[in-house]
């Protein structure tokens, strides 16, 4: 018998300053610029959504996912260590790909 798992890679991020911009990316292998994603950080029980552009590259077979919260979302986050995730659906099949914890000061 066969085990399989299917865990989300975890991606902390140490520390953003609130009330400014943060951005970073991602690189997946792949075309998945179709699928549609869900990136939030978990604010003390209410969700502020990350803000995503995806672009695939025909050249590297690639699909980059940059991230990106305003200053203005980062502003009405509390300080502490938060939750993160980014839900990709694929088919109508959703899985949290990413996850980890935003720490805010």
């Amino acid at each position: 018998m066969a085990n399989i798992e299917q865990v989300p890679g975890e991606l902390n991020i140490i520390s953003i300053i609130g009330g400014e911009a943060f951005s970073f990316s991602t690189i997946h292998d792949g075309d998945v610029s179709a699928d549609t994603f869900a990136a939030t950080i978990d604010n003390g029980g209410n969700a502020v959504s990350i803000d995503l552009s995806i672009s695939y590259s025909a050249s590297t077979l690639k699909t980059t996912i940059v991230y990106t919260l305003s200053a203005a979302k980062s502003a009405s986050l509390g300080k502490g260590i938060l939750t993160w995730k980014n839900v990709q659906t694929s088919g109508g099949v959703a899985r949290t790909i990413l996850r980890g914890t935003w720490g805010v000061c």
